[in-house]
């Protein structure tokens, strides 16, 4: 029997649903829609008004929610930390420990509860490395929760909750498609700019410059300062990584339409690199019979 599951990617304006069913072992996204929302029923990611959200959801997808038991829940417009930082090796259970007293204690969550995770990029899993680098993250715990009750009054059962920044870099190495490459990931969104270093597709160093893109974006002297930005995280990441690898790759992804001076004036700063601009449908299948590129997907 094939598996299906459900995608949704909160903000605070809308929701975007995936159906995702399994056909020959590959996903396929089936059906996809986009809510928007009224205002105050999400507040910079948490959901304020889950009893309408939830009405919200379920009537939405009411004719394609059959078989669907799994939900995993992206979030864009919460606020969060995440860190790129060299530690000793240590036990795992220690490196948690230590990370949560980090956290802790920084101004951005000043004391308030949170939630965390980590990942040690797999080139640096094995072998005797004294101080392998370790992404870390971190959000308000209030946000996952009032994820967690706002899912459980769908019906549906909550498999994970991810930071959307992540997430779009899962789907651009999806496939295999960056395993041989060293990349310079670019992706902007309406809030903020995310930079990473992609390593034979494990992300080893990252970056968010918070910024309201939707609003700046056809300023034309502000592309200057963003490329100013990826190259102090470049030049970041030589200090992280001395003598580490030469990237050969960069990969921007917009969700925003880009004014065409942003592309030349990032091909033309990056030109030692192979640029390219990453598309969903260079690795992910969609239903023929559902979409296309040139389509419009339904907004409600």
């Amino acid at each position: 029997m094939a598996r299906i599951a459900l995608g949704m990617e909160i903000s605070d304006d809308k929701v975007v649903i995936a159906r995702i069913e399994e056909q020959f072992n590959e996903p396929v996204v089936q059906e996809i829609i986009s809510l928007t929302l009224p205002s105050n029923i999400v507040v910079n990611g948490d959901i304020q008004d889950a009893d309408t959200l939830s009405e919200l959801v379920t009537q939405a997808i009411e004719p394609w929610a059959l078989g669907v038991a799994n939900v995993v829940v992206g979030l864009t417009s919460v606020p969060f930390l995440k860190i790129t930082e060299r530690f000793p090796i240590m036990p795992m259970d220690d490196l948690r420990s230590e990370i949560n007293i980090r956290l802790k204690n920084s101004p951005f969550f000043s004391g308030k509860q949170f939630q965390s995770g980590l990942m040690v990029p797999a080139a640096f899993r094995s072998g005797d490395q004294w101080n392998p680098p370790v992404l870390y993250a971190g959000i308000m715990k209030n946000i996952v929760d009032s994820v967690q009750d706002f899912i459980s009054l769908t019906g549906f059962n909550l498999v994970a909750v991810d930071l959307v920044p992540f997430s779009i870099l899962r789907t651009i190495s999806w496939k295999g498609l960056l395993k041989q490459d060293h990349v310079l990931s670019i992706v902007i969104e309406n809030e903020y700019i995310d930079l990473g270093i992609l390593l034979k597709g494990s992300l080893v160093f990252t970056h968010t410059i918070r910024r309201p893109m939707d609003k700046m974006i056809f300023d034309l002297d502000y592309s200057n300062e963003i490329i100013s930005k990826v190259n102090q995280f470049l030049l970041a990441y030589g200090n992280y990584f001395p003598g580490g690898e030469v990237l050969d790759k960069c990969v921007l992804f917009s969700r925003l339409t880009l004014p065409v001076f942003w592309i030349e004036d990032f091909q033309k700063e990056f030109e030692e690199l192979e640029f390219v601009e990453y598309s969903l449908f260079s690795n992910i299948s969609f239903s023929e019979k559902q979409f296309d590129k040139d389509r419009t997907f339904d907004v409600v």
